[in-house]
């Protein structure tokens, strides 16, 4: 009978031990080396749409120190922003052609659309539809990163 026990012990120690959690592991087409490295909020624009109506242009963001992105390359990513007022860590995926840049920190989904990538700057484009009060709310921001030394 004792024997028993100890293949019983034996065996949940092997089973507890055997199933540590592997990082995800991102497919290499959703890798861009051109993204690796710290980038700096330069401006946002935001343009607000009710049923397709614009409403009058919002005043600029000007970014912080607070306000950046670190892209690592085993997909990584850091985003701190002063509109969330909130570090977030996660992962993102960008294509090798660097058309979409999609960041995810639990339930923050963040999607862009990278309109210009070079070495020292980066656009990109965030659209958000919502509804509110019964009305179609399309908000677009325009954001400019510069990549820091």
């Amino acid at each position: 009978m004792k024997k028993i026990y100890g293949f019983l012990l034996l065996a949940l120690i092997v089973i507890n031990t055997g199933c540590k959690q592997d990082p995800p592991v991102l497919p290499a087409n959703l890798r861009n080396t051109q993204l690796l490295g710290k980038w700096n909020l330069a401006f946002m624009q935001s343009e607000k749409y009710i049923d397709g109506d614009k409403e009058p242009d919002s005043s600029p963001l000007i970014g912080t120190a607070n306000d950046y992105f670190i892209f690592e390359a085993d997909n990584r990513a850091t985003l701190s922003s002063t509109v969330y007022q909130k570090l977030f860590q996660g992962y993102y995926s960008a294509n090798t052609a660097a058309s979409t840049l999609a960041f995810k920190s639990g339930d923050l989904l963040i999607r862009y659309n990278v309109t210009a990538l070079s070495i020292t700057q980066m656009e990109l484009v965030e659209t958000i539809n919502t509804n509110e009060a019964g009305s179609s709310v399309t908000i677009i921001n325009y954001y400019t990163y510069n990549r820091l030394p």
